[in-house]
């Protein structure tokens, strides 16, 4: 009687075993990362999966390869065929326009004067000059004082031989109300003479120095940079 009973157990053990399908027999056993059957072997590693379409990796049919033949290589050989090689040919010497120092102006004569509130100045020269400078100069024990003014053309030959330049200049008793080619602030006497040193300017079309001549009263030399002779 017991062996019987332990029979009808193992009996209903083997069936009960033998009763759990096997990996797969359900759709989508074999990847849902679960041991469906008990066996240690999950999804694809089962070989009850073996076949079926959640495993089947041979079923990829796609045999896209890329035919993409184009060898397309940069040829263009454009290069500047430009052979321009525009060299300024313009050999103009322009000698008959050198106007430097003694070249066709010349100061001969420079003369000054005043009285009890004016400088006048004036110049005479030969050739044509475009513009007659005046440099002023004066030194003291106390100080020392530079103007620089434009002379005004105030007569000429027809031809052009000779030219004379002349500036008045009334004086001012402010350096602050000194204005160039208007006033000076030198004042008219006979102290302000003895320390005074002045340039006279010639220059050509080109605004090139044609020449200069200096009075230096003062005997300081403040212009003997210049190369100025005396008239």
């Amino acid at each position: 009687m017991f062996s019987d009973s332990i029979s009808i157990i193992a009996l209903l053990a083997l069936c009960a075993c033998s009763s759990i399908p096997p990996e797969g027999a359900y759709g989508g056993e074999c990847s849902d990362q679960i041991d469906n059957d008990g066996d240690d072997l999950v999804d694809c590693d089962d070989s009850d999966c073996a076949g079926n379409s959640e495993c089947d990796l041979s079923g990829d049919t796609d045999t896209d390869t890329d035919t993409d033949t184009d060898t397309d290589t940069d040829t263009d050989t454009d290069t500047d065929a430009d052979a321009d090689a525009d060299t300024d040919a313009d050999a103009d010497a322009d000698t008959a326009m050198d106007t430097g120092i003694g070249a066709g102006i010349e100061i001969t004569k420079i003369n000054y004067e005043y009285d009890e509130t004016t400088w006048h100045f004036s110049t005479d020269l030969s050739g044509t000059a475009a513009i007659v400078t005046l440099e002023l100069h004066q030194e003291s024990a106390s100080f020392t004082w530079n103007e620089s003014h434009d002379m005004q053309l105030t007569g000429k030959e027809p031809d052009t031989v000779w030219q004379s330049w002349g500036l008045d200049l009334p004086v001012v008793g402010n350096p602050m109300e000194q204005v160039d080619s208007i006033n000076t602030f030198i004042q008219a006497n006979a102290q302000s003479e003895a320390g005074l040193s002045m340039a006279f300017l010639a220059w050509d079309a080109d605004w090139s120095l044609a020449d200069c001549a200096v009075l230096d009263i003062s005997g300081g030399g403040y212009f003997a940079d210049y190369g100025c002779h005396e008239p």
